[in-house]
């Protein structure tokens, strides 16, 4: 496997780490979302979080759905912090983890 690869999985197993348990839970009683709908949208946002993390080339834009929970994400700021830091240290802010 060459390095890119291993950085690209060594990235993506952080990312799957995220717990977003809380996010969820936000849009849930913010938003109204079901469980189901937060489950489902979970693996998408990590894929957003994982190709920004890489450096896609292209700008990405997000679905609706994983906007919004991006945007949950923000709104703990110290989690979002954290996460961000394990992932891409010197990454305040945008969609970058």
């Amino acid at each position: 496997m060459s390095t890119a690869n291993q950085s690209i999985q060594a990235c993506k197993a952080r990312v799957d780490a995220i717990d977003l348990e809380t996010v969820k839970f936000r849009l849930m009683r913010d938003e109204s979302w079901t469980r189901e709908q937060a489950d489902a949208v979970e693996p998408l946002y990590k894929g957003y979080l994982l190709l920004t993390a890489v450096g896609a080339e292209h700008t990405l834009v997000p679905t609706q759905a994983v906007d919004a929970m991006w945007h949950s994400h923000i709104l703990d700021t110290q989690k979002y912090s954290q996460d961000c830091q394990v992932n891409r240290p010197g990454i305040r802010g945008g969609p970058l983890v």
